[in-house]
């Protein structure tokens, strides 16, 4: 990243820079909800210590297999940054099938067991448009870069359970399938139920 004569926010110095990123981003990638994680994590203990004695209410995970760890390994795109563990998508594809990621990805799944490093990401500051001031804070936007192996295990689940997954009927981007004219509808819609200034 280059920043105008080694200056951001009339600061000079990486680790003062540094520092001023740290605090802009840390300032707005607050969580929406308050203590959410801790009520997702007690709603999900509370099920299945409820659910762990009943024998008749048994889950049986359907496995993961190789051939479709294969076809999510296929759909990476290439020439993306690296997340914090370093991993790149090449790492995984280049790397044969070989790689037991479906056993990985299965012993997740059986245990409920997540990794503690695929919650963290790495936030990079890209500059908004080249022709602006660099030298201002709001004329960055942060991009997340996520471990490569999570983003595979994400690409199975979703492979794998798309059909029992929902999204909201206001949510236009990163959808399949769906182009803008609904937004823009909608757009019009609220637009239209605002005050007019006289």
């Amino acid at each position: 990243m280059v920043v105008d004569n080694g200056r951001l926010n009339s600061k000079t110095g990486d680790k003062n820079i540094l520092e001023e990123f740290t605090n802009y981003f840390s300032s707005v990638s607050q969580p929406n909800t308050p203590g959410a994680d801790d009520m997702h994590r007690s709603f999900v203990t509370e099920f299945l210590d409820a659910h762990s004695n009943d024998l008749d209410s048994a889950v049986s995970f359907p496995k993961i297999n190789i051939y479709s760890v294969q076809e999510c390994i296929v759909a990476l795109k290439l020439r993306k940054a690296a997340g914090h563990d370093g991993v790149t998508n090449e790492h995984i594809v280049h790397v044969g099938s070989n790689l037991s990621v479906h056993l990985t990805l299965n012993a997740m799944l059986w245990y409920a067991f997540v990794p503690s490093d695929f919650r963290f990401g790495l936030i990079c500051p890209i500059l908004k448009d080249k022709h602006g001031d660099q030298t201002k804070l709001n004329m960055y936007r942060g991009i997340t870069l996520a471990p490569a192996i999570s983003k595979l295990f994400e690409s199975v689940l979703l492979a794998k359970y798309a059909d029992c997954l929902q999204s909201d009927n206001l949510q236009f981007d990163f959808k399949k399938k769906l182009w803008m004219w609904p937004c823009s509808v909608q757009s019009y819609r609220i637009c239209s139920c605002l005050p007019r200034e006289s």
